[in-house]
C-alpha cells in the first residue's frame, strides 16, 4: 500500500509488524517516536488495525496510518479507519497526535489528505466524532470540510458527502415543547398566515429558496394549485418584523402527531442580522401550536442549504433522528 504524502507529511501505511510495535509500546530498528507518541488511543486504534488484519491480509485502502513529519521521519500520530465502507459507501475515520505535535496545524493536513484519499476511492460519506469537549478536534473537522449532524450525549458527529452530486440530508425534531432553547428576543416579530397560492407566498418562496436549489422555488402557477390541491393540510406563513416579511414558514400536520416544517427561511436581504435564532424559535412555537395533540415538530436541511441552519436547528434544542446521502437528484 502506498504512503500518502501532503506538504510536510507522510501518512504511513501500516503492517501487521509495525502495527503490533506501536500496540506494544516497543519501537523497533528504525522507528523514530516523539515523546508521548504512541498514545492510548494510537495504540487502541492499531489494536483494531491488527484484528482487522487477522484473516491474513491488511485492509487497506481503509486501514490505518502512522502520521509522520516529511522532515525527519518521525511519527507524532496515527490516522485510520474504524472499518471498510458499508453499503451506502460510508465510512467513519479517528485520529490523534501527540501532545507536543499539536497545535501545528498537523491534523488538519492529515484529514484533508485522508478525505482526497476517500474521494478516490469511491467513498460516499465520511465520517468522524469527537468527544464533546474536544473543541480543538472539533475544529480540525471543520476546517477539512466536515459538518456537524449530531449533537447529543454520544458527543458531536460530523459528515463530509465526497461524491459528485452528494449531499447530505438531516432530520430532526423537537420531541416537546419544554427542549425548546429560544433565541435572543428579537422586538416586532410575528407572523401572519397567507394563501399557499398567493402570489405573496410564491414569490417569497422563491427568493428565499431559489439560491439553495429548493424545488418548491420553481414552481409555476399551476404546479402549485396541483401540489395544494394533493396535500390539502399545509399552512403557510409570513414571518414578520413590525409588519415587514422577512422570511417564510410552511407547516404541515401528519396522522402521527408530528408537525413538519416544510419550509423556513430568511428573506435574503435579512440573512445575517442576527434573526435567524429568533425567527426559529416562533416557526417552532408556531408549528407546535398548529395542533392541539402535537406529539413532535420535525424537519429535515441538507448540505445545500444556508452553512448555518444546521448549527441553528441544533442550538434551538432539536435532535437529529436519522441522515441520508445521495445524489442530488434524489432529494
Amino acid at each position: 500500500m502506498n504512503d500518502l504524502l501532503t506538504e510536510r507529511l507522510v501518512l504511513h501505511a501500516f503492517t501487521p509488524e509495525s502495527a503490533a510495535r506501536v500496540e506494544a509500546g516497543e519501537p523497533g530498528d528504525g522507528d523514530h517516536w516523539v515523546d508521548g507518541y504512541p498514545g492510548p488511543g494510537e495504540q487502541r486504534a492499531t489494536r483494531n488495525f491488527l484484528n482487522r488484519c487477522q484473516d491474513g491480509t491488511t485492509p487497506h485502502p481503509f486501514g490505518n496510518y502512522e502520521i509522520r513529519r516529511r522532515e525527519d521521519g518521525a511519527a507524532v500520530g496515527g490516522i485510520g479507519f474504524h472499518g471498510t465502507p458499508d453499503a451506502a459507501g460510508s465510512v467513519m475515520i479517528g485520529y490523534g497526535l501527540a501532545e507536543r505535535a499539536r497545535g501545528l496545524g498537523y491534523a488538519t493536513e492529515a484529514v484533508r489528505a485522508i478525505v482526497e484519499h476517500c474521494r478516490a476511492h469511491g467513498v460516499v460519506t465520511l465520517r468522524a466524532d469527537t468527544d464533546p469537549g474536544n473543541h480543538a478536534s472539533q475544529n480540525v473537522l471543520r476546517k477539512a470540510g466536515f459538518r456537524l449532524v449530531r449533537e447529543d450525549e454520544e458527543g458531536p458527529l460530523f459528515e463530509i458527502g465526497l461524491a459528485d452530486g452528494a449531499k447530505i440530508v438531516t432530520y430532526l425534531e423537537l420531541a416537546s415543547p419544554d427542549a425548546l432553547r429560544p433565541g435572543a428576543e428579537v422586538a416586532g416579530l410575528g407572523v401572519r398566515e397567507v394563501e399557499g397560492g398567493s402570489a405573496e407566498n410564491r414569490e417569497a418562496r422563491e427568493r428565499v429558496g431559489g439560491p439553495y436549489g429548493w424545488s418548491s422555488a420553481r414552481r409555476t402557477e399551476e404546479q402549485w394549485r396541483e401540489s395544494l390541491a394533493e396535500r390539502p393540510g399545509r399552512r403557510f406563513w409570513m414571518i414578520t418584523r413590525q409588519d415587514e416579511t422577512v422570511g417564510i414558514l410552511e407547516t404541515e400536520p401528519h396522522p402521527d402527531g408530528s408537525v413538519e416544517i416544510g419550509a423556513f427561511g430568511l428573506l435574503p436581504e435579512h440573512v445575517g442580522r442576527g434573526l435567524g435564532a429568533a425567527a426559529l424559535t416562533l416557526a417552532l412555537r408556531t408549528a407546535w401550536a398548529t395542533e392541539e395533540a402535537t406529539t413532535r415538530v420535525v424537519l429535515d436541511t441538507c448540505t445545500d442549504d444556508h452553512p448555518n441552519a444546521l448549527g441553528n436547528y441544533l442550538a434551538r434544542g432539536m435532535t437529529v433522528y436519522r441522515t441520508e446521502t445521495g445524489n442530488k437528484s434524489v432529494f
